[in-house]
This record gives structure tokens, C-alpha cells and sequence, in this order.
């Protein structure tokens, strides 16, 4: 039992160091620093300890299992940042159907956007925009009259502009419908015809008669000014506004780059997260 308690002695550190420039094939020491946190973090015994990062940007998908009293912090004042995102370096070119919107063709689906790190707006009606924060403003939504409205069925009332007058198709796009009052629902568009104020949709789930709000997005129709951005899954065809060559093009692939299960008192410390997050189970 002595021999098996040194040799675990010599072998368990209390911590362990990531670089950008070291290898998995290290021993994690501040001088022979390990490649991934996802090595350094599954290299802990259980007494716990301290992952240092050195400077850089790390992408990778994290599990921690049963880990406990571990603090994950930079490298002395290192600036360390955490991305969801993968670069998008393909080439782009003018679209045949609309010369100010730029196509390229994507290896893996994207669900955000960001160009020279600002969030791009997915193609919607009305339009709203993060730089000016009117994505979070009510009077950025379309407007329905909750007397005609059955759930199922809209009927818009908007000012200035109406789906009417806006001479947009919405049959075949998403509505992001607020017929539930606090509650907000995503339901595919079912019929409408150009020129018309009422539109068919999907049930929702919830509905009630009062405050009934709506936006669509899900079609490139909808792409029609600075900020915003349309993907298509199915032929992986990203499309923006305006020609992004030479900016810095990021896209969205993860949701967590932190998944905790059954762990205690474990510490995120000074780090910057980008596009992405934590999430914990049973911890």
C-alpha cells in the first residue's frame, strides 16, 4: 500500500498548465504545458487543484466529470478566450438573384453570425438590429389584432408599415409569434398571399387574447439591408448584405464549451467567453 500511495503521489499534481504551443504528450507542468484543458481538467485526482491557461483562444468541447475543488483561471494576467465560433475563410461571390447579397458554401451548419466580432441579425421582418438595440425593442415587431385572431391565424395591424404594404411573402417562413402573453412561440407560415394583412400558421401551443406581437424570419426574402445574414441548411449556402471579403467572419457551432456532471466547488476565474457558454448537471 506504501508503494502504490508514492508512486500516486509522485504522479497527482495540484496543477496543471494548458498552451496553445504545448502538447498532450506533456506532463502538464508549467514548463512542459499540456495542448487542451479538456487534458489538463481530466488529468486532476481527487484533491482538485489549478488549471493555469496561457494566452490564446481556445476551441474545444469539454466534458468534466466527477471533478471537485478545481479553479480554472489564465496564466498570470494571460488573456484567455473561450470560442464557440469557427472561422469562415471561403470565398464569396454576388448573388445571381441580388447583386448586393454575397453567397459562400459552408463544410458545417452555423446558427450565429459574427462579422469583425459583431453579431450579425438573422434575415427578418420588420427589421431590427443589435448595433442600435432595437432587436429588443417591442415597436421592432409586427403588430396583430387580437379581436380577429384565432390561434392559427394572424391578422396584421402594424404601423407604418404592414405585411400588406410590405410586399413580402410570408407563406413557408418561421413567425415567432407572442400569441401566448408572456409567452412566445415559433410556428411555421402555412398560407398567406402577397398583399394581404392575414396570414395561416401552425397552432401554438398556448394562446391567449391579448398582446399579440410577431416578427418572421426563415426566408431569404427577408435579406434586405446591413447586419443581416441568411443561412440555408439544407445546401449549406450562408448569404449576407453587402460584401463581407477581408473582414473577419466567424459562425457559431457550440452551445457549451463548459459541461459539468457531478462536480462541486469548481471555479471559471478571469476567463472571456465568446459565443459560447456553461452549463452544469447535478453540480
Amino acid at each position: 500500500l506504501g508503494l502504490v500511495f508514492s508512486v500516486f503521489s509522485v504522479f497527482s499534481q495540484s496543477n496543471y498548465y494548458v498552451s496553445k504551443a504545448g502538447s498532450d504528450l506533456n506532463t502538464g507542468s508549467e514548463s512542459l504545458p499540456f495542448e487542451t484543458l479538456s487534458k489538463a481538467l481530466n488529468s486532476f485526482g481527487t484533491s482538485g487543484g489549478n488549471c493555469f491557461i496561457m494566452e490564446g483562444t481556445y476551441h474545444e468541447n469539454i466534458i468534466i466529470n466527477g471533478k471537485n475543488n478545481i479553479t480554472i483561471q489564465p496564466y498570470n494576467s494571460d488573456v484567455v478566450i473561450l470560442d464557440g465560433t469557427v472561422e469562415i475563410s471561403t470565398s464569396w461571390t454576388q448573388s445571381s438573384a441580388n447583386t448586393s447579397i454575397y453567397e459562400t458554401i459552408l463544410s458545417q451548419d452555423i446558427w450565429q453570425l459574427f462579422i469583425d466580432d459583431e453579431q450579425q441579425v438573422m434575415a427578418r421582418w420588420p427589421n431590427a438590429q443589435f448595433i442600435d438595440e432595437s432587436i429588443y425593442n417591442l415597436d421592432f415587431w409586427a403588430e396583430s389584432d387580437v379581436t380577429l385572431d384565432s390561434n392559427g391565424t394572424m391578422n396584421d395591424v402594424s404601423l407604418p408599415e404592414n405585411l400588406a404594404s410590405s410586399g413580402i411573402n410570408a407563406q413557408g417562413a418561421l413567425a415567432i409569434a407572442n400569441v401566448g402573453s408572456w409567452k412566445t412561440w415559433v410556428v411555421p407560415v402555412t398560407s398567406h398571399t402577397t398583399g394581404s394583412n392575414i396570414f395561416n400558421y401552425e397552432p401554438a401551443p398556448t394562446f391567449l387574447d391579448k398582446h399579440h406581437y410577431y416578427y418572421l424570419e426563415g426566408k431569404i426574402d427577408f435579406l434586405n439591408t446591413q447586419h443581416e445574414w441568411f443561412y440555408n441548411a439544407t445546401t449549406k449556402k450562408l448569404s449576407v448584405w453587402g460584401d463581407p471579403t477581408g473582414k473577419d467572419i466567424k459562425g457559431k457551432v457550440q452551445s457549451y464549451v463548459f459541461t459539468m456532471n457531478n462536480c462541486s466547488n469548481i471555479t471559471f476565474k478571469n476567463l472571456n467567453f465568446f459565443a459560447t457558454t456553461i452549463k452544469s448537471t447535478s453540480s
